[in-house]
């Protein structure tokens, strides 16, 4: 639904007047509302615009209902825009913008304005005075300033955030999050290559996926931000209880040079039921190293112990592979993900034995994995295996 009305006089190069603008139920590309309304006035040279909007749900267009409200932001925003000067002159151009109500609620979590948030823009420059959310998910605060517009623009401000992860978990399908993230990050310099500095906390966080049996629990980490640097002072928790440790850093963060860096992760002992069925505990070192578009996933991957003893019915499924998927399809990976080579050997210290209703296999590998993550490629060999192939232990034949 769709109401104006409009009311001028005066020349078109300074028009006096008032526009009234009302819709209901309106979408306007990945952005639909529930209501929005515009007021406008203007007076010659200068003009004042009134504006309230509620229901407003960001998210794909065309997106599902089912995928609404629960899995996009939801905010409703009311305010007022003063401006006066010349459109064409940013120089001499003036407005404040001024959000009496802003209140976003993100899946169970909301964050709203305790106090109006004021936005300036004067001599082609934007000065954030007052934007503070708080609420049942924490709270971010922002301050500073950009400009000057049509010229080298430079920024110079502030984010202070308290945030509760949890509330992340609407744009994570298919992990359960949790934990407290706190950053105090400052940014000066060139609007095109800003230079960094702060530094960013997790506490008591974790990561569990929904379709794959690992857990993340007790997440600590530091990170430090330093020009385009970011490096990882301290990363640690541990995965399916066993010690994870997360090193390393990242250069070119919002910098005109390309990103590189050199990312480590290492787990020992690690426990994991995968594929259903196989029981493993393993030493796991990898590390992500690249430049540009340029990455690989190297390291190594030493196998401790495994047994699969679980019996298997003809034309059954093999090792559970029919529970889990044992990758996701290139085309589902996101482009980075699909462009990573991997380089990883894969070992074990002792055999890893099969024993169930249709064999008895000890297994010793020394493979290594290419390819890339969506379709990876095995290479190597497997020695000393003992098979047995008949269900009877009596009729087995070797």
């Amino acid at each position: 639904a769709l109401e104006i009305r409009l009311e001028a006089e005066g020349a078109m190069a300074a028009p006096r007047g008032t526009l009234v603008l009302a819709v209901e139920q309106a979408r306007f590309g990945s952005i639909s509302a529930s209501a929005v309304e515009v007021e406008a006035e203007t007076d010659g040279g200068s003009a004042e615009i009134g504006f309230s909007g509620t229901g407003l749900t960001f998210g794909a267009a065309g997106a599902p209902p089912e995928a609404g409200p629960a899995a996009n932001p939801v905010a409703d925003i009311e305010g007022r825009l003063r401006a006066s000067g010349d459109l064409s002159d940013p120089d001499g151009l003036a407005a404040e913008l001024e959000i009496s109500r802003l209140a976003v609620a993100v899946g169970p979590q909301e964050l709203s304005n305790p106090e109006p948030l004021r936005i300036g823009l004067d001599k082609g420059t934007v000065r954030v005075e007052s934007l503070r959310l708080t609420g049942g998910a924490g709270e971010v605060s922002v301050s500073g300033t950009a400009g000057p517009v049509g010229g080298p623009a430079a920024v110079e401000g502030r984010i202070v955030a308290d945030i509760d992860v949890a509330a992340f978990a609407p744009f994570l399908p298919g992990l359960l999050v949790g934990g407290r993230l706190r950053s105090d990050i400052a940014a000066g310099g060139r609007l095109d290559d800003p230079s960094l500095s702060g530094e960013i906390s997790l506490e008591n966080a974790y990561v569990r996926p929904e379709d794959f049996p690992l857990v993340l629990s007790g997440l600590s980490a530091v990170v430090s931000l330093d020009g385009s640097r970011l490096s990882i002072e301290r990363f640690e928790g541990t995965a399916n209880g066993s010690p994870l440790e997360v090193g390393g850093g990242l250069e070119g963060l919002l910098s005109s040079a390309p990103l590189s860096g050199r990312v480590t992760v290492e787990a020992r002992s690690l426990a994991l039921n995968y594929p259903p069925g196989l029981l493993t505990s393993s030493d796991i070192a990898l590390a992500l190293t690249g430049e540009g578009s340029d990455w690989t996933l190297g390291g190594r991957m030493t196998i401790l112990q495994g047994l699969f003893r679980e019996d298997i019915s003809v034309g059954g499924r093999i090792l559970g592979f029919g529970s889990y998927r044992w990758t996701a399809s290139e085309s589902e990976l996101p482009a980075f993900v699909r462009d990573i080579r991997l380089d990883i050997s894969v070992e074990t210290a002792e055999p890893i034995v099969i024993s169930n209703n249709l064999a008895e296999v000890a297994l010793s590998a020394d493979l290594r994995v290419a390819g890339n993550p969506g379709l990876p490629l095995f290479s190597g060999r497997l020695r000393n295996c003992l098979l047995y192939t008949s269900p009877s232990p009596r009729d087995r034949t070797r």
